[in-house]
């Protein structure tokens, strides 16, 4: 079984996505399996997921428990992959499919309920309740697979309950059988019963999904297993919880759709590493196709090969391994495009292997992820939080500050302390453990920079009367400000424009005991520009404090992250890299001097260190109209300036070992990549 981390051996994976409905004629007519395990060894792939049972529950192998395809005749799929991938010396899992749309008539008791009874079904996406009676079913679906088949392991997917939760009568039977509490009904956030039901609903996903495991694993003790979230759920929502509990290899889906896809891949890479908590962990580029939101046909052609080799290296980048979903045509033949993408971004990974492994990253700056907050300050819309996360993400990427993601845990175990500084973008749920762990971090020489509402809501999302963390801010809340400007002062004013800086979401705060105040708030004019609902002008000065610095700690009353990540403009940047440069002083481990569209990580190699160093200038582009643009071509950088805190006898890059001069200057060592296409690593020795 795999319990390694990512450190220890690479996974190149191809999920060779084969979903057919039931009404597929023409499905597995131009299918050969030597032919097609050929074409996906000669990508570099080592790491191969088959279907063995689809999302309309159709069996593609002779299985007495599921309904077999309509089209497999007398062949058997699965059992052919296996084998033939297998005899190419390459790992194979099974992948099976929670869903079973095409069942639902058949086993109306399986399915998830509304509070009225009416299934949770919309327009063919549903999942069964994972407390209802399909879980002997899957048990029994895997157990037949792990013993007819030499599988390495199953991807188990679409499992989780959707967004609002489940009314089903067996949610409400094994409610009952825990708790003697009333059954609620409808979310109550703050209310302690709708906090035991959220607790329940993730208890329940972990405990059936660890039944289903175990029942393979008497049959095969050392599987693999992964599980990946339903359709009507993000993955935090979802399976983020049960991963790091019940699978050994941690995997999650790269949000690529609408045109997000710049800086997407590498963000859900870094994030997977406090996830998977040690264990291996693969970074789903799912699909490597353009979405069906398009005109017809343009869910079988594929990114271009520059797009998934960009993304590919955002993966590995960040730490995780590249997992690439593609969907083949029904007759069983890959679209070419597809396999020559494939190809370069596998090729490009391997080609940095030995820079993969065996390495740890810089600890310096840390950005706190908030389940907490994403729960319950996003309860209605979880973008309400991630907005503010992904905006100081990007602030931090385009800053050029490395940094690594932490969770609640992680702050409230004390692995915060190996940071030099942490930030908390909007971080607004705080357990009073917490707390305590942020008060004990400063107090143990760390430095803070907060945001907005953080730690303003307890750990079930009631709205304290200050901030838990007030004294640390040096700031106390007063009131909702709502949409206004700002002006900083001072080194935080740095490279900053002439103008105000806008913000959508401000409080007003007073300073507390001896915080230096380093901007304040100014106001919208009284001038009412009905019928519009622009942001009126900032005219109005006022004493309300923008920015405190409180010894180690920096507060700032807007949401900068969520503001950078709706709007992007230069000064919400650069005041957020401001801040934490501020704090980290003379703690700095790495300047660079590059545009904002390179992305960076810092690591040590033994005694080596290590930047890889991710160019994301391509022709991408994002407009109203949600355009998926394909990164088709990528812009090369230049002249990239690297100074790094150390003394170091040579520098070289990874691609072709050409020694970098290395200028020495004190305590600095500096260095300068000429060009730089999609990625590299800078070594320094």
């Amino acid at each position: 079984m795999i319990a390694a981390g990512n450190k220890d051996r690479p996974f190149y994976i191809w999920h060779y996505d084969y979903y057919l409905s039931g009404n597929a004629p023409d499905a597995f007519s131009r299918w050969d399996a030597e032919t097609l395990a050929d074409e996906i060894v000669s990508t570099g792939v080592n790491f191969v997921a088959i279907f063995a049972e689809n999302q309309h529950g159709y069996a593609y192998f002779p299985s007495k428990v599921a309904p077999v395809h309509p089209s497999l005749g007398n062949r058997d799929y699965t059992g052919s992959m296996i084998d033939a991938l297998h005899r190419r010396g390459c790992t194979v899992i099974t992948y099976v499919n929670f869903m079973n749309i095409e069942r639902r008539e058949a086993h109306p008791e399986w399915w998830q309920r509304q509070v009225d009874g009416s299934q949770v079904y919309n327009n063919g996406w549903g999942v069964p309740c994972p407390n209802g009676p399909i879980k002997d079913y899957m048990k029994a679906l895997v157990v037949e697979i792990a013993t007819r088949y030499p599988t390495d392991g199953f991807f188990f997917d679409m499992y989780a309950f959707n967004h609002n939760g489940c009314w089903c009568d067996n949610c409400r039977r094994k409610w009952a059988e825990k708790y003697n509490l009333p059954f609620p009904t409808a979310p109550d956030w703050g209310g302690s019963v709708w906090a035991k039901y959220l607790e329940f609903r993730a208890q329940s996903t972990i405990d059936t999904m660890t039944e289903i495991r175990d029942a393979a694993l008497k049959v095969r003790p050392n599987l693999i297993w992964c599980t990946h979230c339903g359709p009507e759920q993000n993955w935090m929502a979802g399976t983020a919880r049960l991963q790091p509990v019940v699978d050994t290899m941690v995997q999650s889906e790269v949000g690529t759709r609408g045109g997000r896809g710049l800086w997407a891949a590498g963000q859900r890479a870094k994030i997977l590493q406090p996830f998977s908590r040690g264990k291996a962990n693969a970074t789903i580029l799912a699909d490597i196709h353009l979405y069906w939101d398009k005109p017809k046909g343009w869910f079988y052609i594929p990114w271009s090969p520059e797009n998934v080799q960009r993304q590919v290296a955002e993966i590995v980048a960040h730490g995780s391994w590249p997992d690439i979903y593609t969907e083949p045509y029904p007759d069983g033949r890959n679209n070419p495009y597809t396999t020559e993408g494939v190809r370069a971004g596998i090729m490009l990974a391997r080609k940095f292997e030995p820079y993969l492994l065996g390495r740890e990253t810089v600890k310096s700056v840390a950005l706190h992820y908030s389940q907490l907050a994403h729960d319950f300050f996003g309860r209605d819309d979880p973008s309400a939080y991630t907005y503010s996360f992904q905006g100081a993400y990007k602030a931090l990427m385009e800053s050029h500050i490395p940094f690594d993601v932490v969770l609640d845990e992680q702050v409230e175990d004390g692995s915060i302390n190996q940071y030099d500084v942490l930030v908390l973008s909007n971080s607004a749920v705080t357990s009073e453990a917490m707390n305590q762990a942020l008060r004990q971090y400063v107090a143990g020489g760390g430095s803070l920079f907060a945001t907005y509402k953080t730690s303003l809501l307890d750990e079930i999302g009631r709205q304290r009367d200050d901030f838990a963390l007030a004294d640390l801010f040096g700031a106390s809340y007063r009131r909702e400000f709502g949409s206004a400007y700002m002006r900083a002062e001072g080194l935080l004013s740095e490279g900053l424009s002439a103008s105000p800086i806008i913000e959508q979401r401000l409080l007003a705060v007073s300073a507390v005991g001896e915080a230096e105040q380093l901007g304040s708030v100014i106001g919208q004019s009284p001038t009412d520009l009905a019928p519009f609902t622009y942001v009126s002008a900032p005219t109005v000065e006022t004493q309300w404090p923008a920015l405190l610095r409180n010894g180690q700690v920096i507060y700032c009353a807007g949401d900068l992250g969520f503001a950078h990540a709706r709007a992007g403009y230069r000064d919400h940047l650069r005041l957020f890299g401001n801040c934490v440069r501020a704090l980290l002083g003379e703690r700095a481990r790495v300047r660079i001097k590059a545009p904002v569209t390179l992305d960076q990580a810092l690591y040590t190699q033994g005694s080596r260190t290590l930047l890889h160093l991710v160019n994301l200038t391509t022709n991408q582009t994002i407009d109203e109209s949600g355009s998926e643009a394909d990164a088709h071509e990528v812009i090369p950088l230049h002249d990239i300036e690297v100074s790094l805190k150390g003394k170091f006898g040579r520098c070289f890059r990874a691609s072709d070992g050409a020694e970098l001069p290395l200028k020495q200057e004190e305590e600095w060592a500096t260095v300068v990549l000429p060009k730089l296409d999609i990625y590299d690593v800078v070594v320094f020795e």
